[in-house]
């Protein structure tokens, strides 16, 4: 029978120590090559996710720039003819329409009051056409560009800035999808980042001060005989309770001077 030392069992345990740390080191290691190898993946896809967001966006915004939408005709769907629209259009608008002008047409609802989506065919017609909007003030027609989601979120944000810049009394107006202020020019995007900005420096909490507030007389009121302040629940407020001067001070007084007796008593 072979004896085995106590120093083998020592060593034996040390080496299997050893290669168990090793193994799991080797294991660390994959597996941070794995981690890292998916989180790159995972960028390349969020990149390519974003540039085929902005190409989807941007074919949409190139198929609805000949459209256009007409609010208030109160007019039946079934009714909503080519004729129809040409003749309002040269009425209201006096621009020479034809149905050849027209690539499609649709209400946007069954209701009388639904609004009336308009395809042109030519983007000059379309833009002749807006550039006489401003003779429906004052009537119950409206028109407006056909937008994307993303379009109707950058001119409401754009429409908001230029009504808090009017009530600063700056000068400010929005021209090509840009709000200029005081010969400064701002897009959708330069206006979303500053309120981020403003929202994230109001979310942080109050930073603690770094020197100490003593507690004296004047930063809390005190109370006597350490007793709930009727006044302040006669008058609906929060109830401040008040430290006696003897009360805790005396108490720890005691309890120091007792320390020290017993210390000079040792």
């Amino acid at each position: 029978m072979v004896d085995i030392t106590s120093t083998q069992i020592y060593d034996e345990i040390i080496k299997n120590r050893t290669e168990i740390k090793n193994k799991i080191e080797t294991s660390e290691a994959k597996l941070l090559m794995k981690v890292e190898e998916l989180t790159n993946k995972l960028k390349q896809v969020q990149t390519e996710n974003c540039m085929l967001k902005e190409q989807i966006e941007t074919l949409t915004r190139n198929s609805k720039k000949n459209n256009f939408l007409i609010f208030g005709l109160k007019q039946q769907p079934t009714e909503v003819t080519s004729d129809y629209i040409c003749q309002k259009i040269k009425h209201r608008l006096n621009v020479d329409v034809t149905e050849t002008d027209l690539n499609d047409f649709y209400t946007l609802g069954n209701s009388k009051n639904s609004p009336i989506k308009v395809e042109l065919i030519s983007h000059l017609k379309k833009k002749t056409i807006a550039r006489n909007w401003h003779k429906l003030k004052g009537s119950n027609i409206t028109i407006a560009h056909d937008l994307t989601p993303q379009q109707r979120t950058e001119n409401k944000i754009l429409r908001k800035h230029l009504q808090l810049a009017k009530q600063d009394g700056k000068i400010c107006y929005i021209k090509k999808n840009r709000l200029h202020v005081n010969n400064e020019t701002y897009c959708a995007e330069d206006l979303f980042e500053l309120e981020n900005q403003k929202e994230n420096s109001e979310c942080k909490p109050n930073s603690i001060p770094a020197t100490p507030i003593p507690l004296n007389d004047d930063t809390f009121p005190i109370a006597q005989k350490g007793n709930v302040d009727k006044n302040t629940t006669e008058k609906g407020q929060t109830p401040k309770i008040g430290i006696t001067k003897t009360g805790t001070i005396k108490k720890t007084e005691s309890k120091l001077s007792e320390r020290t007796r017993k210390r000079t008593v040792n």
